[in-house]
């Protein structure tokens, strides 16, 4: 009875993880962010450094929140994360000037770092004690198509509130991450499953970036592509909003 009962909630496991990176992706704000960055004052030079202060934050906090995940738990880690993400998103409902913005988006890029990664370790975890280890690719690109199809969604629901009002995606934005936490909070935390590392954390980093910078071009090349890509889409983000008001007018 008691195996039963841990493999239902192991298995419940599956699908609110795959609500939270449904919420984490439904990003309502992205279809009208340039405007309401504009109707608070900001100019598209001050849209940019923010939105580079925001990866920048991830970038750096990546490490030391997945060392946070690994000593307090991948659950609090979600939970921390999820609550800075809706702090943040709270702030940007009341911002009037680029040093309010400039705080909202370090908090939402520290509230990113600590989800980051830690739902995939949950998950992992999770199909391990279900004895579904060889899963996990398919499960996790389950969970990528809908966080995919999320995002799609989210475009058109922001266009929908934003015909209310610029702040209202916002406000609503805040309320969808404040309702994932009592969602984080009844999720399992599964034992931790890692690989034997005798070299240590750190020296088994530093062997993934030798070997993936210098001893194999191939996939060399191909983060450098992705990273460049990547970053396009991001510039075509911000300019297509101001082109479309720009066509419009």
């Amino acid at each position: 009875r008691n195996e039963s009962s841990k493999k239902a909630t192991n298995t419940a496991n599956i699908w609110k993880l795959s609500l939270i990176n449904i919420v984490q992706w439904f990003l309502i704000i992205i279809a009208i962010i340039v405007p309401y960055y504009q109707s608070r004052g900001l100019s598209m030079s001050e849209i940019f450094l923010l939105q580079s202060i925001f990866s920048l934050s991830i970038v750096v906090f990546e490490i030391p929140s997945g060392y946070f995940a690994d000593v307090v738990w991948r659950k609090n880690s979600l939970i921390l994360g999820c609550t800075l993400a809706f702090l943040g998103f709270l702030l940007y409902t009341f911002a009037t000037g680029f040093w309010w913005f400039l705080a909202a988006e370090m908090i939402l890029g520290f509230g990113s770092s600590f989800i980051s990664w830690a739902d995939s370790a949950l998950l992992y975890d999770t199909l391990v004690e279900l004895d579904r280890e060889g899963e996990y690719k398919k499960v996790e690109g389950r969970i990528a198509a809908f966080w995919n199809f999320s995002e799609a969604a989210a475009s058109l629901a922001g266009w929908l509130l934003a015909l209310i009002s610029l702040q209202a995606p916002f406000i609503a934005q805040a309320f969808i991450y404040f309702l994932a936490i009592p969602l984080v909070l009844s999720i399992h935390e599964p034992a931790s499953h890692k690989l034997d590392n005798k070299e240590g954390a750190f020296a088994g980093i530093l062997k993934i970036v030798k070997y993936s910078l210098y001893h194999h071009a191939e996939t060399k090349w191909l983060i450098i592509y992705s990273w460049i890509i990547g970053a396009s889409t991001l510039t075509l983000v911000w300019f297509i909003q101001p082109y479309f008001k720009l066509s419009w007018l």
